[in-house]
């Protein structure tokens, strides 16, 4: 693994009906670049002069996997980046799907989170509880989270790579989801749901630059 790279397993606990469509064959790969209305909407987060950058890098689907990739451009530095995705007690704050988040240790000693996440589609809306082994590493700003249960996904993988910005300055965040449910649509399904995974690439980017935002004031005064 990569210095500086975060790397999340999770699971959905919900029953999902899929209407199968005839496979066309075809995968779905593309380049995407930060929309109008998302700059717009970082303007809260703006510090200094400078507002947070999101773009997407790319969104595909294919052999059954969904892959996004955001990138973002953030003057915050890198370790308030990592303090942020460390303090799980504020993670109901600073991300809008998660409702709960509990840490705690176990017999073993190792760490433990629990999330409940809520989700949305069109009229509908749920929520399903999420349970990770945390392997922290702060001298390379790098946490690892491992599924412990699964009912829903095969494969639920966010990466998270914090690096040093060297041309601007602050943090480049690069955040790659990878999921792979255990009910694979066809590839015509696929290729809208990949749509939707995109959008939460980039909300859970905006959720982060807009905390981030708040947190870098406390950061240079120290």
């Amino acid at each position: 693994m990569r210095p500086g790279c975060v790397k999340t397993r999770a699971v959905e606990d919900v029953d999902v009906r899929v209407q199968a469509l005839e496979d066309d064959g075809r995968s779905l790969s593309f380049e995407s670049s930060q929309s109008s209305q998302s700059s717009q909407s970082l303007q809260s987060a703006r510090v200094g002069g400078r507002t947070p950058k999101i773009s997407i890098e790319s969104v595909k689907y294919e052999n059954g996997s969904f892959e996004v990739c955001g990138l973002m451009r953030h003057p915050a530095p890198r370790q308030t980046v990592y303090e942020t995705l460390v303090d799980y007690d504020a993670l109901p704050r600073v991300f809008h799907n998660v409702d709960s988040c509990t840490a705690r240790r176990g017999e073993d000693g190792k760490l433990v989170v629990s999330q409940m996440v809520g989700w949305k589609f069109l009229i509908f809306r749920g929520a399903f509880e999420t349970e990770l082994e945390v392997v922290e590493d702060e001298a390379q700003r790098v946490l690892t989270f491992s599924l412990l249960r699964s009912a829903f996904m095969e494969e639920f993988v966010g990466d998270w790579d914090v690096a040093d910005d060297t041309a601007d300055g602050g943090s480049l965040i690069r955040h790659e989801l990878r999921v792979m449910p255990t009910v694979r649509p066809p590839q015509r399904i696929g290729n809208l749901t990949a749509k939707i995974f995109e959008t939460q690439v980039r909300s859970v980017l905006k959720d982060l630059a807009e905390e981030l935002s708040l947190r870098l004031p406390a950061a240079e005064s120290e």
